[in-house]
């Protein structure tokens, strides 16, 4: 295959990738929707888009900075990703803890600061999409569309078995975390049986310094 044509079919990927992305979150929202009712929904779709207004802060975009480095092979990939891994990690501390402090300093009830401090912690479940930019960057974008399509069918199935339970709005909550946490999941599992371990990432200050001041704008 030659590298116009592998560079093509990786792009199809891609937008394969980020098609069933927005699809499951498309049935998804209106699986909840069905089920929870308005007034429901509307608590959900609330503490949902609080903390995803400060998970900008949280992931801290270092995607096509590294995926730029992935893709000149110019740098030690498991230095890129243990120096990625603690960015993100600091960052999604960060956005943490300014989400609480909003929290009690907007005056919402108990049982709301409490459901937006438990979604908050999805923060931290999604520091290892990461390496979304190591498959980008090595023309691997068909393992992403992997990723999301297992943990598209998974989602969507728990999502209806829900519905037939006695279910509450924190419990969609969890699905909503799992659902970050399961793609974080199955994705260092595709690194691990493609790559190698995890265990062989390092942080390096350098490398850290750089990324951070190509990222920041």
């Amino acid at each position: 295959m030659g590298v116009k044509t592998k560079k093509f079919f990786n792009l199809i990927w891609a937008v394969f990738g980020k098609l069933f992305s927005g699809l499951k979150l498309a049935l998804l929202g209106i699986i909840i929707a069905r089920y929870l009712g308005p007034k429901d929904f509307g608590l959900f779709s609330y503490v949902i888009s609080l903390v995803s207004l400060f998970s900008v802060l949280a992931e801290f975009r270092l995607q096509n900075i590294l995926i730029r480095d992935f893709a000149e092979n110019q740098q030690d990939k498991n230095a890129l990703l243990g120096s990625a891994l603690k960015i993100c990690l600091f960052f999604a501390s960060i956005g943490y803890i300014v989400l609480a402090l909003v929290t009690f300093s907007i005056g919402d009830e108990s049982l709301v600061r409490f459901f937006i401090l438990i979604f908050g912690t999805s923060y931290f479940f999604q520091v290892f999409r990461f390496l979304r930019a190591f498959f980008i960057g090595k023309e691997l974008n068909k393992l992403i569309v992997r990723a999301e399509l297992i943990t598209a069918f998974i989602i969507l199935l728990i999502a209806v078995a829900l519905t037939t339970l006695n279910t509450s709005v924190f419990h969609f909550l969890l699905l909503r975390i799992f659902d970050v946490a399961l793609l974080s999941a199955i994705l260092v599992i595709l690194y691990v049986s493609t790559t190698e371990s995890v265990f062989n990432w390092k942080d390096n200050t350098e490398i850290r310094k750089r990324l951070v001041k190509d990222s920041f704008p």
